[in-house]
């Protein structure tokens, strides 16, 4: 008895002031600060095999609206991803194209976390499925 109040009294102040993660409401951040230029490498992947070589690259990462950003690759070469953002995470599809294998997919996600991108697209042959899928992966950080 001496220490089923203590116990009882214990419980009662765990259960009224520990909340589950679930139960905080989830922060949806539309506009964190991603705006800027980003260096880091490129790399490229074809099944398996994993490239031996990776490209430095510069990004400069633009808000279009509340959730879309523009991804512009500046050097070595100019690519452009405009994605859709859900918080921190991002996709994008850039639809069916022509590539060596015939007719390709082009889809991508990615996700922005503190001062770093990270982005992989994956092209998936949609005529001839005996070849593996390619990936390119970029991982860049905030100048």
């Amino acid at each position: 008895m001496k220490y089923s109040k203590t116990v009882l009294l214990i419980s009662a102040f765990l259960l009224t002031f520990c909340k589950n993660k679930s139960d905080s409401p989830l922060v949806d951040a539309p506009n964190i600060d991603v705006e800027g230029t980003y260096v880091g490498y490129r790399s490229q992947q074809q099944g398996q095999r994993v490239a031996a070589d990776s490209t430095e690259i510069t990004l400069q990462v633009t808000r279009i609206s509340a959730n879309q950003v523009q991804i512009l690759q500046t050097s070595p070469n100019e690519f452009r991803y405009t994605v859709t953002t859900n918080s921190r995470q991002f996709t994008y599809d850039r639809g069916i194209i022509e590539a060596p294998c015939g007719v390709a997919s082009i889809k991508g996600e990615g996700s922005f976390n503190e001062n770093s991108l990270y982005l992989e697209e994956t092209l998936k042959c949609t005529k001839n499925t005996t070849i593996p899928d390619s990936f390119i992966r970029l991982r860049a950080t905030k100048k």
